[in-house]
């Protein structure tokens, strides 16, 4: 009943137009929390897929970071062996050097041994030569000079060198 018709309004009727009132409020109250339920189910839903697919993105991100640095430490090692390999020749080459290079105590040694024997050659040299002098300073003047001389001082330089390859082995 409406307050328009002129009707009088008693209890009862206070009592049903309120209750109206308030079952109209009621539903109005029930629709907004419905809706409010459907959207804030639709925002969780909406953000746990934003989530799920961040998630994705992540794994997909952290996967391809591993296989990078999978390969970098794949070539690094590949490096390494290269490099450990150009070092392991170039110790091989050494210690093959080594083994057949004389050492410079013995080189010295021979040096001083090479060096007395051309000092007694020489002096064995000088020797003769003095000999092969003197003996001319005599034969001064005689025509057999130049014919005696040669073959001494033939004889002398083969002498000598005969002395210095003999030593020199």
């Amino acid at each position: 009943m409406s307050a328009d018709s002129g009707d009088d309004w008693n209890v009862r009727s206070i009592k049903e137009h309120l209750e109206s009132l308030l079952n109209e409020a009621d539903r109005r109250y029930k629709e907004r929390y419905e809706a409010s339920q459907t959207a804030l189910l639709a925002a969780l839903l909406a953000a746990k897929e934003a989530v799920n697919t961040a998630l994705l993105a992540a794994k997909e991100a952290v996967t391809s970071a591993l296989i990078a640095a999978k390969e970098a430490v794949i070539k690094a090692e590949l490096a390494n062996e290269k490099r450990f390999d150009a070092v392991g020749a170039q110790i091989a080459a050494l210690t093959e050097q080594l083994r057949t290079l004389m050492p410079r105590t013995e080189a010295e040694a021979l040096n001083r041994v090479f060096s007395d024997k051309m000092d007694r050659l020489n002096t064995q040299v000088d020797a003769l030569a003095k000999q092969v002098s003197d003996m001319s300073s005599e034969r001064r003047g005689a025509q057999q000079f130049g014919s005696d001389i040669g073959p001494y001082l033939l004889a002398a330089a083969s002498i000598a060198l005969a002395i210095f390859l003999h030593y020199s082995k």
